[in-house]
């Protein structure tokens, strides 16, 4: 009788929680909402003082708990933020950098640049990251970010 109340209890805290059938966003659609209980993503943070320039137009995804900009051609870049002016905003669900913010689904541009890392070199001290970005999260590219701007 026992394990069965045991057994019983496990089963509903599992199947209400969503952790025994592997819950997560559907990677159909990448720019999904997460659910409430992880509404924010992983952000690669980067000194501020490193500012490359360039620009990556296209829109703001989420997927696996990571933030992308997919470009017109379908290329998914990685993304690492200034960390002294980025956060997520997890009440409207959009990353603020400085004034600016974007929501999931959002076209914007990228203020930054194109940057060779792989899981290869995540780790090469010369990236001197706050937070490094989570393997998963490289895309196919890498981008460093230092604006953003939601497109007309």
């Amino acid at each position: 009788m026992y394990r069965s109340a045991l057994a019983l209890a496990a089963l509903i805290a599992c199947l209400t929680l969503g952790s025994c059938l592997g819950a997560q966003e559907s990677p159909s659609d990448p720019s999904v909402s997460p659910s409430p209980v992880d509404s924010s993503p992983a952000l690669a943070l980067y000194p501020t003082r490193l500012t490359p320039g360039g620009l990556l137009i296209g829109q703001l995804r989420r997927h696996g708990g990571c933030l992308f900009v997919q470009d017109r051609d379908g290329t998914m870049y990685g993304v690492a933020w200034p960390a002294e002016t980025t956060h997520w905003e997890s009440s409207t669900m959009e990353i603020v950098v400085g004034e600016s913010r974007a929501a999931i689904g959002d076209s914007v541009s990228v203020g930054g640049g194109p940057y060779e890392i792989d899981r290869e070199n995540i780790d090469d001290p010369r990236w001197d990251w706050v937070t490094p970005p989570r393997p998963e999260c490289l895309g196919d590219q890498f981008f460093f970010a230092y604006t953003i701007e939601r497109e007309g």
